[in-house]
Formats: C-alpha cells, structure tokens, sequence
C-alpha cells in the first residue's frame, strides 16, 4: 500500500510492454507508426503553424480530445465487462483472450493518459502569452514552439496509439460476432 496514488508510470510500462516481441524489442513498422512518424508530424506542423495554434483548431482540439476521453473511459468499463463475462471454448482460448483483454485494457489506459496531457498541453499553450508582448522574444518564441510541438506529437500519438486499440478491439469481438452468426 505504500505505492503513489498518482504515478503513473506502470501505465505507460505496460502499454510499451504489449507492443514488445518476444525477443523483448518493439517492431520497427510500430516504431515509426507509433514514435517517428507523429514526431515528424509534429515537427512539420509546429514548424509550419509557427508554433501557433488558431482559436478555431484549438476549440476542434479540446472537443476532440474532451470526446476521446470520455470514449476511452467507457472502453475501459466495457474491457472490464467483457473480462468478468467471457467464457472460453478451452485454455488455450482462455490464455489468448486474457491477453488480449489485458493489453486492450493496457492500451487504452495509456491512450486515456496521453489524451488527458494533450488536453493540459492545449490548456498551456492557450495560456501562454504572445511573444510581442515580451521583451525576450526570440527565446520565448523558441520555447512556444518547442511547446506546441510536444503538443502535436502527444495528439498525434492519441490517435496512433487508437489504431492499436481499434485492431485489439476488433479481435476481441471478431470471434464472438462469428459465433453469434452460426
């Protein structure tokens, strides 16, 4: 019990962990799907925006990422169903569907998380004061901009990261749609 009630780092080690082969590395197409390419994105799109985010692209932002937690929250509470009242056909089902409920409730933990910072992020950003109105300008202008493109790269990982959840998902219920069809 002697655990911090806010840290959250376990999350983010078991999500990274169900993206791992058995030989314990990360492929490298997840990789750049789930790390290179919303770092480029976020990189090009900073670069271009200016390191500023409009009022219109930011009210799409926030309602976007408002939504996906609260569809994030309830595919954690349907995981959680579905674990209580999933009987396997036999054990090596019931090892296959543990896993997969496992790394589904894992992924969408971390993506819940990530949603949440790129919430906060946006929050900061839309708070942090223009850059004509500081003497140190240059500086300040370099840090917006670094700013809004961790912004970017957690929500593009958002949505990477739904990807994962989205095939994890559909496994889980591909079978019993199947089923339900014989």
């Amino acid at each position: 019990m002697g655990k911090s009630k806010i840290n959250l780092g376990n999350v983010f080690k078991k999500h990274w962990s169900t993206l791992e082969e058995q030989e314990g590395k990360i492929k490298w197409k997840d990789k750049v799907v789930l790390i290179w390419l919303p770092l480029l994105l976020a990189i090009g799109l900073s670069y271009l925006t200016k390191g500023e985010i409009k009022d219109a692209l930011s009210n799409i932002y926030a309602v976007t990422l408002s939504i996906f937690i609260g569809l994030f929250l309830n595919l954690l509470v349907l995981i959680l169903s579905v674990s209580q009242k999933k009987e396997p056909k036999d054990n090596r089902d019931m090892n296959n569907l543990g896993a997969l409920l496992k790394e589904s409730f894992y992924n969408t933990s971390y993506t819940l998380l990530t949603s949440v910072a790129s919430l906060v992020l946006l929050i900061i950003v839309l708070l942090l004061p223009d850059t004509k109105d500081l003497a140190i300008t240059h500086y300040y202008s370099l840090l917006k901009l670094f700013v809004v493109a961790f912004f970017y790269f957690v929500f593009i990982g958002v949505f990477s990261s739904l990807l994962v959840i989205v095939r994890r998902v559909f496994c889980l219920f591909e079978d019993e749609l199947e089923s339900d069809d014989s």
